[in-house]
């Protein structure tokens, strides 16, 4: 089963862009989460949990702080 199959719209970000990018990104498309790649590997995902454990260091890279893809 591939991700658009089950989701409505799919986001897909760079793992090396900072969480309060991927906030506002969320944000303005009114979404709760992101797929993150890494190249052209599906490296995990950021949700807007993922943002709020993580308020007071929001210049961090997403990459530190994402949920990572278990299977592919």
């Amino acid at each position: 089963m591939k991700v658009k199959e089950i989701m409505n719209r799919v986001l897909v970000i760079d793992s090396d862009i900072a969480l309060k990018k991927a906030a506002e990104i969320m944000s303005k498309k009114g979404i709760g989460c992101l797929v993150v790649m890494k190249g052209k590997k599906v490296e995990g995902i950021i949700t807007e949990r993922d943002i709020l454990k993580n308020i007071s260091s929001l210049n961090k890279k997403i990459s530190s702080v994402i949920s990572k893809i278990l299977f592919q």
